[in-house]
């Protein structure tokens, strides 16, 4: 049985390239990529949700990119809106302008507080540490009403479902 290179699927298929994520879904028992690549334009493609701990060094890193460029690019602010973070990141290149990026809020939770792969020695790219206030708890659900999935009890919808808590 072979396994998928996850590094692999992130990469564009013409040119090898790591590009901008800048939509990241959750949409059933898939998770829904928007991409783009500096060189060839932008692709959608899907990643089982089941596996979605194997993809979180990749995700991290496309990111993590400049839109324009491709290359590592520093978080802005992000505001979390709905099941989303949203969040435009800052080139190191001058005069690049960022694109919003819409990133599932439970996976760029996920990204941001576990450590990233140690960079190579050619990328000079630390990854973020973005601090987010928490709202004063009322009410902590231990796992969604509607799919059964475990939450961290701060949610306003089920990571997995969307289902408004």
């Amino acid at each position: 049985m072979s396994y998928p290179d996850y590094n692999q699927m992130f990469q564009c298929p013409s040119c090898g390239a790591i590009g901008n994520i800048f939509l990241l879904k959750v949409s059933g028992p898939q998770i829904i990529v928007k991409q783009r690549c500096p060189t060839h334009g932008g692709r959608t493609f899907k990643i089982p949700l089941k596996d979605l701990d194997e993809f979180l060094d990749p995700i991290r890193d496309g990111v993590f990119r400049c839109y324009q460029c491709g290359q590592p690019a520093t978080p802005g602010p992000v505001k979390f809106s709905g099941a989303y973070a949203v969040l435009n990141c800052v080139c190191q290149v001058p005069g690049h302008s960022s694109k919003t990026q819409k990133i599932w809020s439970t996976i760029y939770v996920d990204i941001t507080e576990h450590s990233p792969k140690t960079p190579e020695k050619d990328q000079h790219y630390e990854a973020p540490v973005v601090k987010t206030k928490t709202p004063p708890k009322k009410e902590v659900l231990q796992q969604c009403p509607n799919c059964g999935t475990k939450l961290e009890g701060n949610e306003k919808f089920c990571g997995t479902c969307g289902f408004k808590l």
